[in-house]
């Protein structure tokens, strides 16, 4: 359950009847350029990874974030990706946030670069970053920027704004 106390299985069981009270509580959201204060709750709940479960160090904590906010941000995903597709403004190369997109798709297209290239000879250099905290530790003003620049303004800007507020 969501701090609503939704579950993603009853949203989903009344999806059509849900679809058009969510469409004008998102119309709304985007006429106001407010995110809804609730959906910045979560529930957070501790995951054993492995190892002796007495240890804290042992588990991992997930956020269970409101379901609605989730249906929302996937709107907003896709309609965000259409506009960088349709502008080429998205490469053929991003793996992450893409459909049939992951890290493994990424490891295996590395992977296929690097062998063709020894095989045919050729150095291969690598660096590696490790991004793990990289939203965390963004500075936001950068991102909106970025958002700007790549032509997401008026009141998609306002929402996202306030969203990384």
């Amino acid at each position: 359950m969501d701090p609503d106390g939704f579950s993603t299985s009853f949203i989903k069981k009344l999806r059509s009847t849900l679809a058009y009270p969510l469409a004008v509580l998102f119309a709304h959201i985007f006429e106001g350029g407010v995110i809804p204060d609730a959906w910045g709750v979560a529930h957070v709940t501790p995951i054993h990874k492995n190892g002796v479960s007495s240890a804290v160090e042992n588990y991992r904590p997930i956020s269970l974030t409101s379901v609605i906010c989730k249906v929302f941000e996937r709107i907003v995903k896709e309609q965000m990706l259409d506009y960088l597709r349709k502008h080429d403004l998205i490469t053929r190369h991003q793996h992450v946030f893409l459909s049939k997109h992951s890290t493994t798709t990424e490891l295996l297209a590395t992977l296929n670069d690097w062998t063709l290239a020894l095989r045919n000879k050729h150095v291969v250099d690598a660096v590696y970053f490790d991004f793990s905290k990289a939203f965390v530790s963004m500075v936001h003003s950068r991102l909106q920027t970025k958002l700007q620049g790549y032509g997401f303004d008026g009141k998609l800007y306002c929402v996202l704004s306030d969203f990384f507020a």
